[in-house]
């Protein structure tokens, strides 16, 4: 019976973990030209803005999202350890080639913040903070 509920309870908080999801706020953002620099033009709307992660399905909604038509897939979960990663990938509707997408939150980073950087489809970079949130209650 001991055994039992140290099982039950690891699971529950597996899984309370595991819907604690992210709010982030979008603190800078460039495109890099054809010369390999940055270039803001276009990009400084977005600043201030935010956006949800979903954890457990990668799905981001807001300022910047990743809900093409072939949906996120989570990499890594993230950790004390390691970084949280979703990327996303589709064939190009356009041209011959593929759209691809990627979001690292740096997890294991001390204190309620937590970087952020996101490569868009075309050579752009935002980059800001997540802290953790309980998206359902955010909603609501």
């Amino acid at each position: 019976m001991k055994i039992f509920t140290i099982l039950l309870t690891a699971v529950i908080s597996l899984n309370a973990y595991a819907s604690d999801d992210y709010m982030c706020k979008i603190t800078g953002a460039f495109r890099v030209n054809s010369e390999g620099k940055q270039n803001h033009d276009g990009l400084k709307s977005l600043i201030g803005e935010n956006f949800s992660v979903n954890r457990a399905s990668g799905l981001m909604l807001g300022a910047l999202t990743n809900s093409f038509a072939a949906g996120p897939m989570v990499v890594d979960p993230g950790s004390e350890e390691s970084s949280f990663r979703v990327v996303n990938s589709m064939l190009n509707p356009v041209y011959d080639g593929h759209i691809t997408n990627s979001l690292t939150i740096h997890e294991f980073v001390d204190g309620k913040s937590k970087p952020f950087v996101f490569l868009g489809t075309e050579v752009e970079v935002y980059y800001g903070t997540c802290v953790h949130v309980l998206l359902d209650k955010v909603v609501k």
